[in-house]
């Protein structure tokens, strides 16, 4: 009996290190933003509020820094939830933007499609995020890819 019990904790330990394992999100990312015909290379530091965002399951807070070189860095406020039954992840977050002497708040949205996700997962390869920033007017600003480093 206490074998059994022995054995019970151990695979409900290997189950929950299962969990708190595999890859992640957080990291540095380089990011194109298309504006128009122009594109910007922006950078992205992006981690998990509380613990890392894991592909494998989270739901929770995200925060992190966006940098124009040259321009501004404002840090990131949003949430993140990626799901391993359905292989994607979806990010919004929002940041200040200030520039040419004022300020103003832009909305992203972006995403690990299941094609990029399994690649991830499967290939160890970096996650590209790919997705849209929005005027707080809901208004489109631009689209962008973001690779991890």
């Amino acid at each position: 009996m206490k074998a059994l019990v022995a054995l019970g904790v151990m695979f409900a330990s290997f189950g929950a290190q299962a969990l708190n394992s595999g890859p992640v999100l957080d990291g540095h990312y380089s990011m194109k933003l298309k504006i128009g015909e122009m594109i910007f290379d922006d950078e992205l530091d992006l981690k998990g509020s509380q613990a890392p965002i894991r592909l494998q399951g989270y739901e929770d807070a995200i925060q992190g820094l966006i940098k124009v070189p040259g321009i501004f860095e404002s840090p990131l406020e949003g949430t993140a939830h990626c799901s391993s039954v359905s292989s994607e992840c979806a990010l919004d977050f929002t940041i200040i933007a200030t520039e040419n002497g004022g300020s103003y708040k832009v909305r992203y949205k972006a995403h690990l499609d299941s094609e990029s996700y399994l690649k991830v997962v499967q290939e160890n390869k970096p996650p590209v995020l790919n997705g849209a920033a929005y005027y707080e007017d809901g208004k489109l600003l631009g689209t962008f890819e973001a690779t991890r480093n």
